[in-house]
């Protein structure tokens, strides 16, 4: 079993490999000269997501966002995502979107709270497997980022755009069912985010996001999740990183709007 889950990773999406050695070898090829410096940092994470399906193919999906530092307590992001989505066959989906993100000091301990606006569309495929009693899935995202600019902590007019792509590779296991026939999942995802455009000059990798958790389906088409989140991400200036520590917590309910 595991000799076919490495063979469907690492065979079919041989950019799968790719992703991993990029994801080792980036972040010290990136990085500057100067001495590293890391700084540790705790969160939490809260979204809800709901998923209007206008027929088995066609889905809208929205997103609802709010990520805190957890000591002391500040609001790190708030954002909001619409997505389209259109399944081609029972394999690959396809969609695009967009979010407006809030973005706070990235320091719970600084006293100037004002926000930098981002707005982000993006285009994306995804597939979808199942081995033996695992379910694989590949996320390709393309992102056009355009930050407000801001000058010494107030914002001025323009944006600055980037690109960034991402590639996720998620695994979830059905653990068990429980008498209604309502799974309870175990969820694994490791997703690398890559900057590219003419005003990225020495973090190409952005981050890295490894999370764990467990996904319960309840009545009413909503399921529940919890988990937890490292997070790694290389600044701006190319020695300055983060290491996050998430814990998330998220919602999910699904409206069928066809018989």
């Amino acid at each position: 079993m595991i000799e076919l889950i490495f063979l469907h990773v690492f065979w079919n999406k041989k950019i799968t490999a790719v992703a991993v050695y990029t994801l080792v070898l980036l972040p010290h090829l990136c990085a500057q000269t100067k001495q590293r410096q890391v700084t540790v940092q705790a969160l939490v994470w809260q979204t809800w997501n709901q998923t209007l399906e206008f027929n088995p193919k066609f889905s809208v999906r929205f997103e609802f966002i709010a990520r805190e530092f957890i000591a002391p307590f500040q609001l790190h992001q708030a954002a909001a995502r619409i997505r389209l989505h259109y399944a081609i066959n029972r394999n690959w989906s396809i969609g695009g979107g967009f979010a407006r993100f809030n973005h706070y000091p990235g320091d719970p301990l600084s006293t100037a709270r004002f926000a930098v606006p981002e707005l982000r569309p993006h285009l994306e495929a995804s597939y979808e497997g199942t081995v033996g009693k695992f379910t694989i899935t590949h996320r390709y995202r393309v992102e056009n980022r355009f930050m407000r600019n801001s000058v010494n902590e107030a914002l001025v007019a323009g944006y600055t755009s980037t690109y960034r792509f991402r590639y996720r590779l998620g695994l979830d296991y059905i653990l068990l069912k429980d008498a209604a026939q309502r799974p309870l999942k175990f969820r694994f995802t490791n997703e690398i985010l890559i900057n590219f455009g003419r005003n990225i000059q020495y973090n190409v990798f952005d981050n890295n996001r490894v999370t764990a958790g467990l996904n319960y389906s309840l009545p009413g088409n909503f399921a529940v999740e919890i988990g937890f989140m490292h997070w790694y991400q290389q600044r701006s200036s190319g020695y300055q990183f983060y290491n996050r520590s998430i814990f998330t917590i998220a919602v999910f309910h699904k409206l069928k709007l066809y018989k």
